[in-house]
């Protein structure tokens, strides 16, 4: 990483301009007319509903669609990508939301992907690469053994490496889509903390979230897209998160996270009683009423999925009952599930 601390007249330069960008699809615009500028080792927030054009506007600025129209100016000279591969030579990398490590392959394969140091005949010098690998990884204080295979990894190690491996292109621009989706609290503060380290050396980010809080503790000004057009652009400190959710759906929100219904308080529906799969979950149990929202929560590992997977029939449970209407269900497959809910209605 050869990146240098930013002086006071770097910060304000804009390393990045979109202007009047628009991409569409067959039926659907999802970029109209959009236009930002992105200023050397700022952080900034890209949100807006599903369907808004964040990925797309993204995955325009970093080559994985040609616009319709519109200009892309990095460092103040317009260019044109074709390919990721373009873009990442220019300056610009992308961590999309599907990871793209390799599982059979190890840390350090995927890390310098098709940049692995080479000797005379193209062979691969794998002291040099496993060497490189490990210095890199240091760099960032990540514990990780090069050899290692990607498989072998949590689900919030290979995020962490996917993003670690945008980076290690020392791009100007850094686009993440999503980024703490798969990490646990820690991994996102140890995200975080990097994040900063090289903002403070002169890399510029975007950064896309559904987790409004998030923008709060990142960023420094955030952008906001409706139906792929451009409402306005905030210093982070002068909104709530109101204020985002009003500009996202056009219209005022006055009871954010809503009450609970009246429906709620009805009988009893469905039940899950000491639901239990070893070294997944264990004795889970809870009730669910007619016309109620439950929501499920915990870090990632915590068996959320692997108890839904159970409850519908593609994981086997070791023990537990499932009641629907104070019947209890026999379910040992999806169709089992899927036929006891068309009976009970």
């Amino acid at each position: 990483m050869k990146l240098h601390p930013l002086r006071h007249k770097e910060i304000m330069a804009e390393v990045l301009k979109a202007e009047n960008l628009t991409k569409s699809f067959p039926g659907v615009l999802a970029v109209d007319d959009v236009s930002f500028t992105l200023e050397r080792g700022e952080i900034l927030a890209l949100v807006g509903e599903n369907g808004a054009g964040k990925t797309t506007l993204t995955q325009v600025l970093g080559g994985a669609h040609i616009p319709d129209s519109g200009n892309i100016i990095l460092d103040g000279q317009p260019v044109v990508f074709h390919s990721p591969e373009d873009a990442i030579h220019a300056g610009i990398s992308m961590v999309f939301q599907e990871l793209s490590l390799v599982g059979s392959l190890s840390v350090a394969e995927n890390v310098f992907a098709n940049r692995q140091p080479v000797g005379q005949f193209n062979n691969i010098r794998w002291n040099d690469l496993y060497r490189d690998t490990e210095d890199f990884l240091n760099h960032f204080e990540l514990d990780l053994d090069p050899k290692g295979l990607i498989k072998r990894l949590s689900m919030g190690d290979q995020q962490i490496l996917e993003i670690l491996k945008a980076i290690s292109t020392n791009p100007k621009v850094l686009i993440l889509d999503e980024p703490t989706s798969s990490l646990t609290e820690a991994e996102t503060a140890y995200l975080f903390q990097n994040i900063r380290k090289l903002q403070d050396q002169g890399m510029s980010f975007i950064y896309i979230t559904h987790k409004l809080s998030e923008i709060f503790q990142i960023a420094s000004r955030v952008i906001v897209l409706r139906d792929g057009k451009y409402v306005g652009s905030k210093k982070v400190d002068e909104v709530t998160e109101s204020d985002l959710v009003s500009m996202m759906v056009g219209r005022q929100i006055t009871d954010l996270y809503s009450t609970v219904s009246k429906t709620a308080a009805s009988a009893e529906y469905f039940k899950v009683e000491d639901l239990s799969r070893k070294g997944s979950f264990e004795n889970i149990t809870f009730s669910l009423r007619r016309g109620e929202i439950l929501g499920l929560a915990g870090l990632v590992g915590a068996g959320r999925t692997e108890a839904c997977r159970a409850i519908f029939g593609i994981d086997p449970k070791d023990s537990g009952r499932i009641f629907l209407n104070g019947e209890e269900l026999k379910i040992n497959a999806p169709e089992d599930a899927i036929q006891e809910a068309r009976l009970s209605d």
